[in-house]
């Protein structure tokens, strides 16, 4: 019977990272070999070994897979940087964990420049967020946060957001949707409750219109995923208030086609909310900083 382990595989050396004047030895979980300079390794990375590794002349043992430590060590050695926008998710997120625990800062920042353009995918976002709350990455959890900013605290809670700072996202949650659609629902309410003494032809169409798209602001809006998506849902916005008020006569706009001022009156309102969203800073309320 061989003496080897059940399981285990003989070493094997990466040939990317192969040097023969190295002076230190890496060894994945994966028994993969990377044979590097100490020198390298020190200016790259603010902590290495690690203080859980004794690193006198023998191989040093790394907890992370080879095809995380080829991405790593690809920080160390510069001209040996891939493309990272070539990675899945999932090893982006392995890497960007790995050069948070070796505070490999050029890995840092390239994982965080790169999650910012996956924030807007959905299967990236909750991740991103709970990775940028763990290491104190401001950038990332302002820009993750308000791409949820319209999810609910369930949702977050099955995506793995941590349930020690869900108070602290439902007052974020409140804080955005008081931003967004206050000022349009109050605007709505006073053309809906009027005083209707006196109330012409045209009076009854503006009351009319008003509950039409009160009732668009609160059905539709509950299908928007991210304030990014408001456009399209604008795009089409006049077309589904035709239809609903087909007697429509509010007015012509700039370009001489039909229009409903107080749907048009709605959307600018609501426009002025995502603005004044994009001031929140959901760090600033997990730091406290705002209450």
């Amino acid at each position: 019977m061989s003496g080897e382990s059940a399981g285990e595989t003989n070493p094997t050396t990466h040939p990317d990272f192969d040097f023969s004047d190295s002076d230190v030895t890496c060894c994945s979980s994966d028994n993969i070999l990377f044979n590097l300079h100490r020198v390298r390794l020190g200016t790259a990375a603010g902590v290495f070994p690690g203080a859980e590794f004794d690193a006198n002349g023998e191989v040093v043992q790394l907890q992370e897979p080879g095809e995380v430590l080829e991405v790593l060590f690809q920080f160390v050695y510069a001209e040996k940087i891939g493309n990272i926008e070539d990675l899945e998710f999932d090893l982006l997120m392995q890497v960007a964990e790995a050069a948070e625990k070796y505070q490999m800062y050029a890995g840092k920042a390239m994982c965080d420049l790169r999650f910012l353009m996956l924030i807007p995918r959905q299967d990236c976002t909750i991740p991103i967020l709970v990775h940028a709350m763990k290491h104190d990455v401001t950038k990332l959890i302002d820009a993750s946060a308000r791409q949820a900013c319209l999810w609910p605290v369930m949702k977050l809670l099955a995506g793995g957001y941590p349930i020690h700072s869900i108070y602290q996202w439902a007052f974020y949650l409140q804080k955005c949707h008081r931003l967004l659609f206050a000022d349009a629902q109050t605007y709505l309410d006073m053309q809906i409750h009027r005083d209707s003494r006196g109330e012409n032809r045209l009076d009854l169409e503006r009351r009319c219109c008003s509950m039409a798209v009160s009732h668009w602001m609160n059905t539709t809006m509950e299908g928007l995923r991210s304030l990014s998506d408001f456009p399209k849902f604008i795009e089409d916005s006049f077309r589904r208030h035709q239809a609903a008020m087909p007697l429509c006569r509010e007015g012509l706009n700039e370009w001489e086609l039909p229009c409903c001022n107080i749907l048009d009156s709605v959307v600018d309102l609501i426009n002025s909310g995502i603005q004044d969203v994009d001031t929140v800073s959901f760090s600033s309320i997990l730091s406290g900083k705002i209450r």
